[in-house]
């Protein structure tokens, strides 16, 4: 694991973009690594503005995005085996295993995945 990346979560993009100052202090100076699952769950917001939009396309482009592979796949099918995880939530934990990142995340459910180093975001 490079100890300046974090895998980010849906909810803490949101936050980040809604402007809370708490994330961007902790990502400062980290590279953002994301999976194609939240990229597509962004973009694909229901009543986005062209203006909305366009950040997130700049914030995405900054962040190494992170595709599905054999060993996500595993991951994936093991994750929902032993959790309830949505299948959405378990890509993006499982794709957080195989980088060998944190994923910093506001849901609690993360927090007991065998494998995962879960950062939860209280405010």
């Amino acid at each position: 694991m490079n100890g300046n990346e974090y895998f980010l979560d849906t909810n803490i993009i949101v936050y980040l973009l809604d402007g809370n100052e708490k994330i961007a202090e902790i990502l400062c100076n980290t590279q953002p690594v994301i999976s194609f699952i939240n990229e597509l769950e962004l973009l694909s917001k229901k009543d986005l503005t062209v203006i909305t939009k366009n950040e997130l396309k700049e914030f995405i482009k900054d962040c190494e995005v992170v595709g599905i592979n054999d060993e996500i796949k595993n991951l994936v099918v093991s994750i929902r085996n032993n959790t309830s995880l949505k299948l959405s939530d378990a890509i993006i934990a499982a794709s957080a295993i195989w980088k060998g990142c944190p994923l910093f995340t506001a849901d609690v459910a993360f927090k007991n995945i065998n494998g995962l180093d879960a950062v939860i975001f209280t405010a």
